[in-house]
């Protein structure tokens, strides 16, 4: 498992640990910490082979396609692999490009997630998502490859105030319509109090 802690905004409906990078250097400087620690680790591990690799977050996809190579390159450099290894990498629909889909697939990743949560834009505006809506969603499914073998799953968020049931529905809809059909995921806020005291004037019943 390989972390990445940036996300390119904070939204607030999420319970994870993770930074908004204030400038270029922070990403560059990340990069030399992984590449420093694969040095470190990869003699105590030459002589396994590893099966699988997962790239989360954060938002992998906060880092330039540049950036994705040289840390790809060194892992295939200084482990050993399976030849059949899986790959799976989360990404930020905002934030694909086909550069960044190229360098993920020159290193063999076929398995790709990506957050939807809703395609309402006021409602990521209102969660700081950004704006976030329906052609993000698609341009991401667009870019994504459609090889034997690769898989795509979207996550879908239950419970977002502002978002009803029919909003969900169309949501799923915009998604198993796409030619790419992706697997969907549906999850469940766990409504936080800074998150009920934001969003629901503090009221937990309202955010049942």
């Amino acid at each position: 498992y390989v972390h990445v802690p940036f996300c390119k905004s904070i939204c607030d409906f999420c319970n994870y640990e993770r930074l908004r990078p204030s400038h270029p250097g922070a990403l560059t400087g990340w990069r030399d910490r992984v590449l420093a620690s694969i040095e470190a680790f990869a003699p105590a591990v030459e002589r396994l082979e590893f099966h699988a690799l997962y790239v989360g977050g954060g938002t992998p996809s906060v880092l330039p396609a540049r950036i994705l190579r040289e840390v790809f390159a060194a892992l295939d450099a200084r482990l050993r692999w399976h030849p059949r290894s899986n790959r799976s990498i989360e990404l930020d629909p905002a934030l694909v490009s086909a550069d960044k889909i190229a360098a993920m697939r020159e290193h063999g990743f076929h398995r790709f997630s990506f957050g939807v949560q809703t395609t309402d834009k006021s409602v990521n505006q209102a969660h700081n998502r950004g704006p976030q809506g329906p052609d993000t969603v698609r341009r991401c499914l667009d870019l994504l490859p459609d090889a034997v073998g690769t898989s795509v799953t979207a996550d879908v968020l239950l419970g977002l105030q502002g978002v009803s049931p029919g909003d969900t529905l169309r949501d799923l809809e915009l998604l198993l319509s796409h030619p790419r059909r992706p697997a969907v995921d549906l999850f469940h806020l766990t409504p936080t109090e800074h998150y009920v005291d934001g969003h629901f004037g503090g009221d937990p019943e309202a955010a049942a």
